[in-house]
């Protein structure tokens, strides 16, 4: 993908590609943190605040005043997707403010990988910049997994780790 490319387009796509998979690989990895503290009903309310995040953020940085259209799809879906999982998941509880902390990470990071793909796609073919972010958040993952293993003094050796990495990544 990136060989059939122009020459001139080539750092372009490995840079647009690295920032994505980075993105995509903080969403995965603040998810999977998030897990560690709270429900899954709960995470999912936080994650989906993201279909809010997104529509806001691209007001802010094309100066658009917002409108009650702009703003409906986002809210009810917000909205919809709240009640029963926060009731479910007891919202008077404070002791999950570390997995609200980290869900609300995961959903800023996904929405910046929305809006960063919108301008990335624009300029750059669709295929060179997917095959970037994949290998980049694959290259990312195995070297956060080495990392882990070298910090604990082991070597990855199960399909279990290596798994892991390829989960996050």
């Amino acid at each position: 993908f990136v060989w059939r490319m122009q020459p001139a387009q080539w750092t372009p796509a490995i840079a647009a590609g690295t920032e994505l998979g980075i993105l995509t690989l903080l969403v995965n990895f603040a998810q999977l943190l998030a897990l560690a503290h709270t429900s899954a009903g709960r995470l999912s309310f936080i994650a989906q605040l993201q279909t809010l995040f997104v529509p806001l953020a691209m007001m802010v940085l094309s100066r658009m005043r917002p409108t009650s259209s702009s703003l409906d799809r986002p809210t009810s879906g917000v909205g919809g997707s709240g009640g029963g999982a926060m009731a479910a998941a007891g919202i008077a509880r404070t002791a999950l403010w570390k997995g609200d902390a980290f869900g609300l990470v995961s959903a800023v990071c996904a929405a910046l990988y929305i809006i960063r793909s919108r301008v990335h796609a624009v300029r750059l073919p669709a295929t060179a910049l997917a095959g970037m972010k994949v290998m980049s958040q694959a290259l990312f993952a195995v070297v956060h997994v080495l990392g882990i293993a070298a910090f604990r003094g082991a070597r990855p050796s199960s399909a279990a780790q290596w798994s892991q990495a390829f989960f996050a990544g």
